[in-house]
C-alpha cells in the first residue's frame, strides 16, 4: 500500500515538473513583427472640356492617426474595433501630370471617386505609399491620416482635407502575422465590428465603410480667350489679314493651351471662324501672307506662350483652357489703319450654342471667372473729292448760256438797225 502511494506521488510529481516546464515555452510563444509594403490610390483632375493638362505636381504626407478604444455592441447597435495609433513614418512619392497627357470625358470603369459635371473630362495618375522598413508587431487596425498639400499652379484647388488610410493587420490563424488590407475613407471613426466581433470592412461579407475612396479629386479652372478683327472705313479692305499677336503669362513650363479655328461641331466648346492659313491679295502685304495660323501654344520654361494670329475682317479665333489667374496681352501691326480696342460689330458663338457675344473685352488682363472676347477694330477713310465735271459744269453752263443769249441780242440788235436804214 505505501509502495502504491510513493508511486502515484511520484507520478504526480513527474506530471508536475512536465507541465512546470510547458508552461514557460507556451508563454514565451510571440508574434514575429510583419513588415508592411505598399498601398496606392488614384489621384484626380478634373477639368473644362476644352483645357489641356497641366504640367503640375501634387504632394502629400503622412501622419500618425489617433488611437480609440474598442466599444462593446449594446442591444442591436454593433460595436466597434478598437483603432491603434500609426507605427512608423510612411512616405508617399509625388503625382506628377504632364501636358497633354491622356484624358477621359466619361468616368472609366474602376474609377469609383471621380465625379464629372457637363462638359468636364479627367485625367489621372497613381499615388503610392510605402511602408517599407516599418514592422507592425501585433494584430489590429493601425490608423494614418493623408494628407494634401496645397498647390500653387494657376488654377489648380485642392483638396486638403485629411483622409484616413487604416491598415488591417491580422493574424492567418497560424499564429502568423499578415498585413491584410489598406483602406482609405473620409471618416474619422473607428470600423464598425461584425458578430464575431471582426470588421464588416474586410474580414467578413458586410456593410463595407460607406466613407470608402479610391482615390482624391482636384480641380483645374479654365477659361476661354476669344480674339479677333474688324476693318471699317472707306479706303479699308476687308480682304487684308492683320497680324496679332497673344502673350500669355502665368502659365507652367509646357503647358499647351488648344486654338480653334473653325467649328468643331463639338458641343460645349469653344470654336473659331478663322482661316488655316491667310491668303494672298493686292490688300495683304507680303509679310502676312501665306501664313499658317496655329492650332497650339506652349508655354516655355518661364511660363509665356505667343502666337501671332492672321485675321481679316469678322475673323477671330478661339484660345481654349486659359487657367484661372493666367495674364493676357493681344497686341497687333495695324500699318497705316487707326486701331482702336475692341471689335463690337463682331460676335463669337458663346461656348454653351446659345448666343454670342461682341469682342469688346480689354486687349490686356487676367483671366478670371468668365470667358474673354477682344480684339481690335481697323479704320482707314479717306476724303474723296469729287469730280472737275461735276463740281464747274453749272458755271461753264451758265457763262455758255450768257454767251448764246449775248449774240442772239446782238444779232437781234444788228437786224433791227438794218431795218431802220432800209426805212
Amino acid at each position: 500500500m505505501k509502495k502504491s502511494k510513493k508511486l502515484v506521488v511520484a507520478m504526480l510529481m513527474v506530471m508536475a515538473m512536465i507541465v512546470t516546464m510547458l508552461v514557460p515555452t507556451m508563454a514565451a510563444t510571440t508574434y514575429t513583427a510583419v513588415e508592411g509594403t505598399s498601398t496606392t490610390f488614384k489621384k484626380y483632375l478634373v477639368m473644362d472640356v476644352n483645357a489641356s493638362v497641366p504640367s503640375t505636381t501634387f504632394k502629400f504626407t503622412v501622419s500618425k492617426g489617433t488611437a480609440i478604444p474598442a466599444v462593446a455592441a449594446s442591444g442591436t447597435t454593433p460595436g466597434t474595433m478598437e483603432v491603434l495609433e500609426g507605427i512608423g513614418t510612411p512616405t508617399i512619392a509625388d503625382v506628377t501630370f504632364a501636358a497633354g497627357q491622356e484624358t477621359f470625358t466619361s468616368v472609366q470603369t474602376g474609377d469609383s471617386s471621380v465625379t464629372l459635371n457637363t462638359n468636364q473630362k479627367y485625367a489621372k495618375n497613381t499615388a503610392t505609399i510605402s511602408f517599407a522598413g516599418i514592422e507592425f508587431p501585433e494584430p489590429g487596425v493601425y490608423r494614418y491620416i493623408v494628407t494634401e498639400t496645397a498647390n500653387t499652379t494657376a488654377g489648380i484647388t485642392c483638396d486638403t482635407t485629411e483622409k484616413t488610410l487604416d491598415v488591417y493587420v491580422t493574424d492567418d490563424g497560424t499564429g502568423t502575422l499578415a498585413v491584410s488590407s489598406y483602406v482609405l475613407h473620409t471618416g474619422a471613426d473607428a470600423p464598425v465590428a461584425g458578430t464575431d466581433n471582426g470588421s464588416n470592412d474586410v474580414n467578413q461579407t458586410g456593410a463595407a465603410l460607406t466613407d470608402k475612396i479610391d482615390g482624391i479629386q482636384n480641380a483645374y479652372g479654365t477659361h476661354n480667350l476669344f480674339v479677333g478683327k474688324e476693318v471699317s472705313g472707306n479706303q479699308a479692305s476687308r480682304d487684308k489679314y492683320f497680324a496679332v499677336t497673344v502673350v500669355i503669362s502665368n502659365l507652367h513650363d509646357g503647358d499647351i493651351l488648344n486654338v480653334s479655328l473653325a467649328n468643331d461641331q463639338v458641343a460645349g466648346t469653344a470654336d473659331g471662324n478663322a482661316d488655316a492659313n491667310s491668303g494672298t491679295n493686292a490688300a495683304t502685304t507680303s509679310a502676312n501672307a501665306s501664313k499658317a495660323n496655329v492650332t497650339t501654344m506652349t508655354a516655355n520654361a518661364s511660363g509665356t506662350a505667343t502666337a501671332t494670329f492672321y485675321l481679316q475682317h469678322g475673323q477671330y479665333v478661339a484660345i481654349q483652357g486659359l487657367p484661372t489667374g493666367a495674364h493676357y496681352v493681344v497686341t497687333e501691326e495695324a500699318e497705316d489703319y487707326k486701331k482702336t480696342e475692341g471689335a463690337p460689330n463682331v460676335t463669337a458663338t458663346l461656348v454653351s450654342g446659345s448666343g454670342t457675344h461682341a469682342l469688346d473685352d480689354p486687349t490686356s488682363g487676367d483671366i478670371a471667372d468668365a470667358d474673354v472676347y477682344t480684339g481690335y477694330t481697323n479704320t482707314r477713310n479717306g476724303i474723296i473729292p469729287t469730280g472737275i465735271i461735276t463740281k464747274v459744269g453749272p458755271v461753264v453752263g451758265g457763262a455758255a448760256i450768257l454767251v448764246v443769249a449775248i449774240i442772239i441780242l446782238s444779232a437781234k440788235s444788228n437786224k433791227d438797225e438794218d431795218e431802220e436804214e432800209e426805212a
